[in-house]
Parts: C-alpha cells; structure tokens; sequence
C-alpha cells in the first residue's frame, strides 16, 4: 500500500468477508469522504496467499514516474473515460485505422513485458523497462503526439493519473482521455472486448485471464 499526497494506492488479498471489511473501513475513513467511492476499487480472483507480506509505506509519488507532484499535478489528468465510453472510442478508433484515416493514438502506459502479454487492438505500446521511463518516451516522441487525439490506458487507472498529466504538460495533443479504473474495470464489463492476452498484475499470481486468446507465453 502506497500512501502519497497526491492519494493512496494498494492491493490486498483475502478471503471476500476480509476484502469486504476493507473496502468499508477505507470508506468510513474521514479523511477520504467524498473523494473516495465503492466503484475506485478493484476485485479478482486471488487470496491471501498471493501477498504474504503486508507493506505500507509513504512516498512522494503514488506511483514513480520520477516528477515531482509539485511540477506535474495529479489534478491536471486528461479526461476519465467509462469502459463503456472508452469501448466505443477503441470501436471508433479501429474502424478509422482500417481506412487510414485516424487522428487518434491508442496509447498503453504500462512496461513492455505488460503490453507483450496482453494489450488493446491496435495499441501503440512503448518499449519501456519501467513507468519512470515513460516521460523520457513521451519527451522523445512529441511530434508523434502533436494534434492527436490520445486514448489512454493502464492497468488500474492510477498510472494514466500520472502519465495523462504528463503528456497534457507538454501541450501538443489535441486532447488526451484515459480509461477510468484502467483495465481492471473494463475487463468487468468486456471480458471479450477489444483487450486481447491477459492482465499483468505485480504479484504471486503474475497474471489474470479474461479471454482465450495467447499474445505470448513469455515476457522476462
């Protein structure tokens, strides 16, 4: 569990009581009214086996892109896009690509050994080791960017807080969105949508499986 200024981020695993009472202490919690909601977090399968050690600790970053809050504020995001909202700007997007015509860059934020096993139709996936790379990608690719419409994604929506902020700072695109509640959330509700492979998580579980589909068998 991260705990910053700009928020708190963590996964947990337990049985669905445990899980449960956790989510409603997070939410009695006076210091998260009315910023915090049942809808910010994310189940699957798992369990307390997957995480046997429980860590807390306070960061100047939710996540380490390596930019100071201060500079690159968690409040300057891009636009929060639903999965549904989001499902039908990818349908969009796809239809446009096949005639050659989009003005739109499907972008996955997460590391290339995420991406490899699993990611959006028609994706633009940076070939970066860690997030802390990403603004050294975006910085060395902004004619890429310029006057584009970008569609972001991560996958619980917490690094796109980050990296939207980033991008929009550098104000070449036209307009940047991100999936809220990333690709958690979107599988809930299109486990056969355009997301193909499975979700890379950080833990003993290493993957969750939505679809059929096999983008790769080997990522390190």
């Amino acid at each position: 569990v991260r705990i910053a200024s700009e928020g708190i981020n963590g996964t947990v695993g337990g049985s669905k009581v445990a899980t449960s009472l956790y989510i409603e202490v997070m939410l009695a919690q006076p210091l998260f009214k009315d910023i915090l909601c049942r809808d910010d977090f994310k189940s699957s399968a798992g369990g307390a086996h997957c995480f046997p050690d429980l860590r807390v600790g306070v960061f100047k970053e939710i996540v380490p892109l390596g930019i100071d809050p201060k500079e690159v504020s968690y409040k300057e995001t891009g636009i929060h896009l639903t999965p549904q909202e989001f499902h039908k700007e990818v349908e969009h997007y796809l239809s446009q690509s096949s005639q050659g015509q989009s003005d739109t860059i499907l972008l996955d934020c997460r590391n290339f050994y995420e991406s490899k096993i699993g990611h959006f139709q028609g994706c633009l996936a940076p070939d970066i080791r860690k997030f802390s790379y990403f603004p050294s990608y975006v910085d060395e690719n902004l004619k890429l960017f310029k006057n584009k419409r970008v569609l972001m994604y991560c996958t619980g929506g917490i690094r796109c807080e980050r990296g939207s902020a980033y991008l929009r700072s550098k104000a070449v695109c036209k307009e940047v969105y991100q999936l809220k509640g990333g690709i958690h959330k979107y599988l809930e509700e299109f486990p056969d949508g355009f997301y193909r492979g499975k979700l890379f998580v950080f833990d003993d579980r290493y993957a969750i499986c939505s679809n059929e589909d096999v983008i790769s068998g080997k990522t390190r």
